[in-house]
């Protein structure tokens, strides 16, 4: 039996993500799961291994506000497949440089847990 390798426990992602690159528009894409290290995402176009890329998740919004919370983080594509029409990538996050304001971190904690509830 092979052994898991990951670090971190993924789980399912059911809400909006978008990504860039450095010199493209922000474009949805479908993010399958994700966890404290890394997301996979499906999208119709084959994306390089080793490009790197900015996410912007989102998440429900809680009762007393008006918005949903996002989070912009940076991450690396560490690997792809190709499925049907669709290619998943597999991404790391990015440490050091990871999120565009200092208040991401917490709401990338606020996703993965409203995600596991």
């Amino acid at each position: 039996m092979e052994e898991n390798r990951r670090k971190h426990i993924r789980v399912s992602y059911c809400y909006d993500a978008k990504i860039r690159s450095s010199d493209t528009d922000w474009e949805e894409v479908d993010v399958i799961d994700l966890s404290a290290g890394g997301l996979k995402f499906y999208i119709g176009n084959n994306i390089k291994i080793g490009e790197e890329l900015w996410f912007k998740l989102e998440a429900p919004a809680a009762d007393d506000e008006d918005d949903n919370p996002q989070v912009v983080v940076r991450g690396k594509i560490v690997r792809t497949e190709q499925s049907d029409s669709l290619f998943g990538c597999g991404v790391r996050y990015e440490y050091g440089v990871m999120f565009a304001e200092d208040r991401d971190t917490d709401g990338l904690t606020a996703i993965l847990r409203t995600c596991v509830q």
